[in-house]
């Protein structure tokens, strides 16, 4: 996907290039119509379904692009996109941050129809369900319920079955793209793996019986973590699968129970014992 690290400082990186000399322009919009394929297949709208514009189409038909991308928006972007390919200089006409903004308003659509609470509950009723699953929890935006969602975090914690199968070059977060695609094959999940690469979908998997408790382990899945802070920051929104009642609730793991009352006992002391300037 174009090296595509993360579609918000995508879609920002893309902007910048709208606005520089014709080739950067040309670099921009095509990038983006290909982000927005990327998408479309991620959620079932195929090649099958016909040309780009026409899963476009589709797609705004069936309510999943939201109501103000009219359909003459769409095709003016459409219209743009396949002008820059045929063309060697764009035409001073083509407003392309305007374009691009239309290209970004789709793609967010399309990825509100999969990063949401109900996808989540399926995936992790799926993998719940699996032997060796000792919990499936989210963190992140999703489970901030006043958050706009950016993609569904999952953290799952097994008995060693699938964990023990990660090698530390996977077990490093550099990569979370390959990572949980790795994720996904051991665990036999039912998932398109565009999904994945549009990075709507992060998924890790960690030695539940020995997190916080064998001190080798646990110190390498920290060291493993760009941010870390990382269990420490997400231990406040981590929600538990409960695939009796179908729902996520504040997790119950002691090891981010006890996460939990430090960070508060740490803000209680800073609290109490304010820094003098």
């Amino acid at each position: 996907m174009h090296n595509l690290k993360d579609s918000r400082q995508g879609w920002k990186h893309l902007y910048k290039l709208a606005n520089k000399d014709n080739d950067s322009k040309k670099v921009a919009l095509i990038r983006g119509y290909s982000w927005i394929e990327h998408a479309l297949t991620a959620i079932g709208y195929s090649k099958n379904h016909g040309s780009i514009a026409q899963r476009l189409l589709i797609a705004k038909n069936n309510g999943i692009i939201e109501s103000r991308l009219t359909e003459g928006m769409l095709r003016l972007a459409i219209k743009s996109r396949h002008a820059v390919a045929h063309a060697d200089r764009i035409d001073p006409g083509v407003n392309c941050v305007k374009i691009m903004s239309i290209y970004e308003k789709i793609w967010e659509s399309l990825k509100n129809n999969f990063v949401n609470i109900t996808n989540a509950k399926k995936i992790a009723n799926e993998i719940a369900n699996k032997t060796g699953i000792l919990s499936v929890s989210i963190y992140g935006s999703l489970s901030r319920v006043k958050v706009k969602p950016n993609d569904i975090d999952m953290l799952i914690l097994d008995n060693g079955i699938y964990s023990d199968q990660i090698k530390d070059t996977l077990i490093n977060y550099n990569d979370p793209v390959k990572r949980t695609l790795f994720c996904k094959n051991i665990l036999n999940l039912q998932i398109n793996e565009e999904i994945i690469k549009c990075r709507w979908l992060d998924i890790s998997i960690i030695n539940g019986i020995k997190l916080g408790v064998v001190k080798k382990y646990t110190d390498k899945i920290v060291s493993n973590q760009p941010d870390p802070y990382y269990f420490f920051n997400i231990c406040e929104d981590l929600l538990d699968y409960n695939k009796i009642n179908d729902e996520f609730n504040l997790s119950n793991i002691s090891f981010f129970k006890e996460l939990r009352q430090v960070k508060r006992d740490f803000y209680r002391i800073l609290l109490q014992n304010p820094f003098n300037e």
